[in-house]
């Protein structure tokens, strides 16, 4: 009988620790993920460079912060000259001040800087006069509702494609009035 008794009491602690154990892990990711989001806002540089390539501010900014940089395109300008002189000011401000005047645009996702050219006016009157080709755009989310991540975006019975971002979101340009869009993920059906 007292046996049982402690068989069932070693399983009801052992259970016990594996839901506490459980519930300190949930909230140290809640947490880490929280500080992430506010990293963008917690970092504070100084930054004087005068005369000095986009470049060169990227890689100070990598250099003195855990910020990386992702480029998406090939058109933007990084041997653009440009001076700075900012004491102790977030990076939001620092990267406002590179891209002033230029088509260039930036969001921040953690500690990632994606770097774009945004779409000028010129581009968008090309897009609009070749109605025969167009850009798609889309999200591409699991039943659940959250985003997948590296999924294969093709125009069916070709190999142009796209894969997702890690946003779950995908650009496929050429695309033909009447295309068949396929969508493809390792491990679904």
């Amino acid at each position: 009988m007292k046996k049982q008794k402690s068989i069932k009491s070693k399983r009801f602690n052992y259970l016990k620790s594996i839901c506490l154990s459980g519930c300190l892990l949930c909230i140290a990711a809640e947490a880490t993920a929280n500080l992430t989001e506010n990293y963008s806002a917690q970092v504070y540089l100084t930054v004087k460079m005068n005369n000095k390539t986009v470049r060169d501010v990227f890689s100070y900014i990598e250099k003195n912060s855990e910020f990386i940089f992702i480029y998406q395109g090939t058109k933007i300008d990084l041997d653009r000259k440009v001076s700075i002189d900012l004491n102790d000011q977030p990076v939001q401000t620092i990267l406002h001040e590179i891209f002033a005047g230029t088509n260039d645009t930036y969001s921040i996702k953690g500690r990632q800087i994606i770097v774009k050219k945004s779409q000028t006016k010129e581009n968008a009157e090309v897009l609009s006069t070749n109605q025969q080709k167009k850009t798609v755009t889309g999200l591409l989310t699991d039943s659940d509702g959250n985003p997948v991540i590296g999924a294969t975006v093709t125009i069916k019975g070709t190999t142009h494609g796209v894969t997702t971002d890690m946003d779950g979101k995908y650009i496929l340009n050429d695309v033909n009035e009447g295309d068949v869009i396929e969508f493809r993920y390792i491990g679904t059906q």
